[in-house]
C-alpha cells in the first residue's frame, strides 16, 4: 500500500487472539479486512479503525487468503 501523506494504518490492531495471516482493502480503501489464526475475520472501518459488527466466525481453520468483490452500482 502507499499513501499521500501519513499511512491510516499506524498504531497496533487488536481484537484477534492470534496472528494475522492476511489484510484486504476495498476497492474504495473504506474498509480493511483482517483473517486470522484465531479462525476469524474482522472488518474494519478505515476512517477511525474501529471494527465494523462482529467477527465473521465458523471457520475450521486459520484464515490465509481473502477475497473481495465489488457489486455493480
Amino acid at each position: 500500500l502507499t499513501f499521500d501523506g501519513p499511512s491510516p494504518f499506524d498504531g497496533v490492531f487488536t481484537g484477534h487472539t492470534s496472528g494475522v495471516y492476511v489484510l484486504a482493502i476495498s476497492s474504495d480503501g473504506s474498509t480493511l479486512y483482517s483473517g486470522s489464526g484465531d479462525d476469524t475475520v474482522r472488518k474494519i472501518q478505515t476512517s477511525d479503525m474501529t471494527q465494523v459488527g462482529s467477527n465473521f466466525t465458523g471457520h475450521v481453520n486459520d484464515v490465509f487468503s481473502l477475497t473481495l468483490s465489488s457489486s455493480p452500482s
